[in-house]
């Protein structure tokens, strides 16, 4: 039996499964909407959900909610970026349902920001987010390919 052939077939398929499931998140935070517009971070809230409410808007139950750190090994109380964005001669201002650490949040407030909206209901919106998660499950898919293919290699020697 090739040890290595075999360490490398199971890290390389769990690399594959785990950029599956980044890949996934991915398509899951943009599936609903079809039309990208730039908006700018205004404002940070603890809670999306009461401040959207607050707006008028309540948002659909099945959004996903990401939280992403500035560092792992303290803990954050989570934020959500409150943004601004204008479709046709109507503004909106909407908090986004991904929560991010609030240094992470307090830095982008100011700044430009790709918002995507769903053209049958622009009040429907969310920051671009799954940028990094892209750069993670293509990294993943490729080192993931990478390690089956040594182990493809590795099996046949």
């Amino acid at each position: 039996m090739n040890a290595g052939a075999l360490v490398a077939t199971i890290f390389g398929g769990t690399v594959l499964f785990v950029g599956f499931v980044f890949w996934l998140i991915t398509r899951f935070m943009q599936n609903d909407h079809d039309r990208r517009v730039t908006g700018q971070v205004v404002d940070i809230t603890a809670d999306a959900d009461a401040f959207n409410a607050q707006q008028g808007f309540v948002a659909p139950k099945r959004r996903l909610t990401v939280y992403v750190s500035t560092n792992s090994r303290t803990r954050h109380s989570s934020v959500h970026k409150v943004y601004t964005y204008t479709v046709g001669t109507q503004t909106y201002t909407r908090a986004d349902r991904v929560a991010y650490s609030r240094g992470l949040a307090m830095a982008a407030i100011g700044k430009e920001a790709v918002v995507t909206y769903d053209s049958a209901d622009p009040g429907n919106s969310a920051l671009l987010s799954g940028t990094a998660f892209t750069l993670v499950y293509r990294i993943l898919f490729a080192v993931g390919g990478a390690l089956l293919l040594l182990a493809a290699w590795l099996w046949l020697r």
